[in-house]
């Protein structure tokens, strides 16, 4: 699975995830499929929604220190 070792954010809890145009290059990222840019576009986009404030990103801050 090429989400294997991947973070989502940095250090700073900054939301850093983005699908690659080509081969991944870096810890936040994963290969993205040539030809795809508009569906890589898309999954990079919907997976930092989810993860941002106006997703699930309270939510998720919530359950790590156990507060859920």
């Amino acid at each position: 699975m090429q989400f294997s070792g991947k973070s989502l954010a940095d250090a700073s809890d900054a939301i850093r995830f983005a699908v690659a145009k080509g081969v991944a290059g870096g810890a936040f990222e994963v290969d993205g499929i040539t030809g795809a840019t508009r569906t890589s576009n898309a999954i990079t986009r919907t997976i930092r929604f989810c993860l941002d404030e106006d997703g699930y990103g309270p939510l998720l801050d919530a359950i790590k220190p156990g507060e859920f």
